[in-house]
């Protein structure tokens, strides 16, 4: 499996995994943990647009994007402080696990209050009923619980629980759906409380899963270096979950329920080598080299090895978004133009997000950089979305993310270039 992890990062992705066992393993077990998750949850997805259609799709997908943005909220960018962190210090990994339990609690309490308290706003904003809000709220709760004690976890090389957590919340997806479809009157419900009681088993698995348990205890000295850390992190993550999420309630709002399904039949196939491949690949090889002194090789690697990648994902994704729309069935339009848009984008997604998390990993100036970008994304993408949507529909929708990737992955190498030109990737944390 150490070989066959390596070939396949080297094949993708053009980049050379050195011999350290420890991240190899970490690999392998960040790849299996979703791809076995991903053998029993994609089949219970087509199945659940299959049988709701695409506008209860629709609402599902508002419910899903929804949460991501009132996720950020909770989490306060305490998952990839974490990453970085529990590394750094590991003699004192149980103090920082326990201290960002209670800023967790926190952080979780007030902005729970706060958007009940504004609830009439999100509402309007987001285009969502009173009944979509509330189902949001309660799943962003639960996803924020499972992403940061996951995101423990990995800081704390145990990677083995992601497969067990994958596979527990996948047979409770499968479980529950079964149960649920045929009594909840073909409606999203069915597919949205399955998805968050498995979400909310996979946290139980993380939580619960390590023989010394996470207590709430604060260290007052590492909660001041998380939160200068986790500050920035979190403008970052609210105007990076706008830029990537808007495009739904814009959809609904100016076209129909129908195309957001559409949409998210397309995502789903899009999702199918981000989700499974890329994204576990990212979140163990950034973390791991954040402490490497030298990145210039790091950085050669990775140009060079995404020039190479490119037009494999763009291909992998052509097939895999093809044969996921036509196992959606006939309500959902197949569309090969779109095929191939969603399928640039992807490709395009790689870079953007590589180099993000390169900057990342150097730490406060990388995150301020990254900050700074996203920023500028939001108010781009928010701006493209309102312009591009009435005029283009679904096709103006994925445009806008196709322009807003290239403009930031261009950004993103450029500064890449500075930070290494400056020496900046060795500063200390």
């Amino acid at each position: 499996m150490t070989n066959l992890t390596k070939n396949l990062i080297f094949k993708i992705f053009g980049i050379e995994i050195s011999n350290n066992t420890q991240l190899i393993k970490n690999l392998n077990y960040s790849l299996i943990a979703p791809m076995i998750g991903g053998v029993i949850a994609f089949p219970v997805m087509i199945a659940a647009g299959r049988i709701i259609g695409p506008e209860e799709f629709g609402r599902y997908l508002l419910i899903i994007n929804a949460a991501a943005i009132f996720s950020v909220l909770f989490n306060y960018g305490l998952d990839i402080s974490m990453q970085r962190q529990l590394p750094k210090h590991p003699d004192k990994k149980y103090e920082i696990v326990k201290t960002l339990s209670l800023i967790l609690l926190v952080t979780t309490l007030t902005a729970s209050v706060s958007l009940i308290v504004t609830k009439s706003i999100w509402i309007k904003w987001l285009g969502l009923s009173n009944e979509l809000f509330w189902w949001a709220l309660v799943m962003g709760i639960f996803s924020t619980l499972m992403v940061i004690y996951e995101a423990c976890h990995r800081g704390l090389n145990n990677f083995k629980i992601l497969v067990k957590s994958n596979i527990f919340q996948s047979i409770i997806l499968l479980i529950t759906f079964s149960i649920l479809i045929f009594s909840a009157q073909y409606t999203h419900v069915a597919i949205t409380l399955s998805t968050l009681l498995g979400i909310f088993g996979a946290a139980m698995v993380y939580i619960l899963g390590p023989k010394k348990r996470f207590k709430i205890k604060i260290d007052l000295t590492m909660a001041k270096q998380m939160l200068k850390y986790t500050t920035l992190i979190f403008f970052a993550a609210i105007t990076g979950v706008i830029a990537s999420k808007a495009y739904v309630f814009f959809l609904n709002q100016m076209t129909s329920l129908y195309w957001v399904g559409i949409y998210g039949a397309y995502l789903t196939g899009s999702n199918l080598f981000m989700n499974r491949i890329f994204t576990p690949f990212y979140k163990v090889y950034f973390p791991a080299i954040s402490g490497t002194k030298d990145k210039r090789l790091i950085f050669k690697l990775l140009r060079r090895g995404l020039i190479r990648s490119f037009p494999i994902i763009f291909i992998a994704s052509v097939i895999l978004i093809y044969a996921t729309v036509r196992l959606f069935g006939q309500e959902y339009v197949l569309l090969p133009s779109l095929i191939i848009l969603f399928a640039l984008s992807n490709a395009l997604s790689v870079i953007y997000l590589i180099y993000q998390a390169l900057l990342h990993s150097q730490g406060v100036r990388g995150a301020k950089t990254v900050t700074i970008a996203l920023t500028i994304k939001a108010f781009i993408s928010l701006s493209l979305l309102y312009i591009l949507i009435p005029i283009w529909g679904i096709y103006g929708a994925i445009t806008t993310t196709i322009i807003a990737n290239t403009i930031f992955a261009l950004i993103y190498i450029y500064k890449a270039k500075v930070f290494l030109k400056n020496d900046y990737f060795n500063e200390a944390f």
